[in-house]
């Protein structure tokens, strides 16, 4: 993928596939790509394979390549226009594609969904969290455990 992001020019894009060929690689598992096949129950697999049958086929996987950046999006076939518009326009007042126009510190919205998805699940925040909290009350930490924490 890396390769044909590379040989597109700033603006173009290329679907590669429907969503159906990567999920359905991720349920049933693909040798060739050395992907083990997922460990569902037979009611999940079920359940997964009429999600992949009813949604899926209408969501494209594309490269677009944007100034310097290359990026892999996963739209509905529908409104991919629109959603790399939306990418673009993000790129262009962030990223220097028209440097007359950018605006410096201006931030990019889709690196900010990253990183927010990203630090949502870190359990050491969570931890950081409850210690800030602590010592803001001036408790003793030794005299806490995990059960008085909790309640």
């Amino acid at each position: 993928m890396l390769n044909v992001g590379l040989a597109l020019e700033s603006k173009e894009y290329v679907v590669l596939s429907k969503l159906e060929k990567k999920l359905g690689d991720f349920l049933d598992g693909n040798p060739e790509l050395n992907i083990a096949a997922a460990n569902f129950s037979s009611t999940d697999k079920r359940r997964f394979r009429d999600f992949i049958t009813a949604v899926s086929n209408s969501v494209v996987v594309c490269v677009v390549r944007l100034g310097q950046a290359t990026y892999l999006v996963e739209a509905p076939e529908q409104q991919l226009e629109a959603a790399l518009g939306l990418l673009y326009a993000d790129c262009y007042y962030s990223r220097d594609i028209d440097p007359s126009r950018s605006l410096r510190n201006f931030p990019f919205h889709i690196d900010l969904a990253d990183n927010l998805a990203k630090g949502l699940n870190r359990g050491r925040d969570y931890d950081d969290l409850i210690t800030a909290q602590i010592l803001k009350k001036k408790f003793d930490l030794g005299n806490l455990n995990q059960r008085t924490l909790r309640s």
